[in-house]
């Protein structure tokens, strides 16, 4: 016998007893750390767990249950940011009673109950809840459909049954995105149609991509949790999806906007006016600006980035940027000053500061004039705003004055005639405004009897105004052909007295 006693103690020594110690609920962030703690022992019991003593249901159970919504919802709780006083206060000194272990789930918090803090009564009844809204019976139907094969581990603890139900999912987004691209066309068809337009094939095809991703995200952000897997997966997949949805409803607003803004500028094309023809792009232009913004908060939103801090941070480097780009401020102010006080429109000949050429295009920043060289020089809208602006198409009418030179000797007769006849042209020209033209002898000059015309055009534009020109002008040729009229050019004549004697 005096040897079975050290042999005993050898055998306690290498095979320790688990001790039946009670989790450490003094603060809480060991009552919220006691979750993970005791379901990392063998075997737990419920003294592990720091839960309210009054509940009466399985300890263990339901601590499983609140991991699995955990990792199910992408919910990382961060223990160490909890306080490890007994009793924390807050920033204004005042004593807290309970701390919600994550912001996203505040029906689960722990309390402090006498000295201790625990898992508050109320938290206790709502994990069972929480647990079956988590998990949807369609996940538990497709798994019982399978073999037990497709429950057995895999590689890293993936089962196969999970790869089907994500690939379920993703099938799911794919045909539901067609779908929706289908249906909603189909409607949006019939309603351009119903007034009279057409929607570009080009531009709905671009939207079909942006539907589709915007589908497969949510399909993946709602089957996400039936996946049961663990906090780091599920976080990744949570990540992909609002990543999917945020930068998906962004591309789609911008291709809607593409889609509207074609059908606005065959509206526009039809009005009378071109008022409404320099306002579309512009506006336009606008909503993706403004789109593009809101659906940059919306992808940080998403993204867990704290958008109030952040604008509250740039405070300083805000004065910086807007000293950067206070150019772009007083180009997007002088678009504004050309759109209210119209100095010109789209399509315009005009003559700004020197250059001329017609106006293509009236941007935010720019205005684009299309020169005589085919070029497109692009002149920003502070400096158009205050730049002297002759607006060439603004003309009612277009003056033309010319002066033809006779050479001397022409008889008097034919140069009545050839006055009278010129009269006769315009008057017989129909782009000729009528009552308001002149043809005169008017001097003598150097080389030529010289003829003064003047007269004006009602045309529209340039070309035509150089068309109707040419017919006058060889309309003038062919009197003078017929009354034996020449026209002069610039000579001199040089008289000699007398000639050297030859030697």
């Amino acid at each position: 016998m005096r040897f079975f006693f050290p042999i005993l103690c050898a055998l306690v020594f290498l095979f320790p007893q688990k001790a039946d110690a009670a989790a450490n609920c003094t603060s809480p962030q060991t009552a919220i750390d006691s979750l993970f703690v005791g379901l990392a022992e063998s075997s737990p019991s419920g003294s592990d767990f720091c839960f309210d003593l009054s509940d009466s249901g399985d300890s263990e159970r339901l601590a499983n249950q609140l991991l699995q919504v955990l990792d199910a919802r992408g919910l990382f709780i961060q223990v160490k940011e909890f306080p490890t006083e007994a009793s924390p206060k807050n920033e204004k000194d005042e004593a807290v009673t309970h701390f919600a272990v994550h912001k996203d789930l505040e029906v689960i918090y722990v309390e402090k109950q006498g000295s201790e803090w625990r898992y508050s009564r109320e938290s206790m009844g709502a994990i069972s809840d929480l647990y079956k809204k988590t998990f949807s019976g369609i996940s538990l139907w497709f798994q019982n459909l399978l073999p037990q094969f497709f429950s057995e581990p895999l590689i890293l603890n993936i089962r196969p049954w999970q790869l089907l139900w994500f690939g379920v999912l993703i099938f799911g987004g794919l045909f539901l995105g067609f779908l929706m691209h289908s249906i909603v066309g189909n409607r949006i068809r019939k309603a351009i149609s119903a007034r009279g337009q057409t929607m570009d094939a080009t531009l709905y095809n671009r939207v079909r991509i942006p539907t589709i991703l915007l589908t497969t995200g949510l399909m993946m952000l709602w089957g996400i949790s039936d996946l049961q897997l663990t906090i780091k997966p599920s976080l990744f997949l949570y990540f992909i999806a609002k990543v999917m949805i945020s930068l998906s409803v962004v591309l789609l607003s911008m291709r809607l906007i593409d889609v509207f803004g074609r059908l606005l500028e065959e509206k526009a094309a039809e009005t009378e006016g071109r008022m409404d023809d320099q306002l579309v792009p512009v506006a336009i232009r606008i909503a993706k600006l403004f789109t593009a913004f809101v659906g940059l908060i919306f992808v940080l939103q998403n993204l867990g980035v704290n958008v109030s801090a952040l604008i509250a941070s740039l405070g300083v480097g805000g004065i910086a940027i807007a000293l950067a780009a206070k150019d772009t401020v007083a180009n997007v102010f002088g678009s504004i000053t050309i759109f209210t006080d119209r100095p010109f429109q789209v399509g315009d000949a005009v003559s700004i500061d020197g250059v001329v050429g017609s106006v293509e295009e009236v941007g935010l920043r720019s205005t684009r004039i299309r020169t005589a060289t085919n070029s497109v020089l692009s002149i920003p809208n502070a400096a158009v705003a205050n730049a002297k602006i002759d607006n060439i198409g603004a003309r009612e009418f277009r003056r033309v004055r010319a002066t033809l030179g006779i050479t001397y000797g022409t008889p008097t007769a034919k140069i009545t005639q050839f006055v009278e006849g010129i009269r006769t042209i315009l008057e017989g020209t129909e782009d000729v405004k009528k009552d308001n033209y002149e043809v005169h002898f008017i001097e003598f000059g150097p080389s030529s009897l010289d003829i003064m015309t003047s007269y004006y055009l009602t045309v529209p534009g340039w070309h035509e105004e150089m068309v109707v020109r040419s017919e006058i002008n060889l309309q003038v040729i062919q009197l003078a052909e017929k009354l034996g009229i020449d026209f002069a050019f610039p000579s001199q004549s040089l008289y000699v007295e007398s000639l050297p004697a030859k030697s």
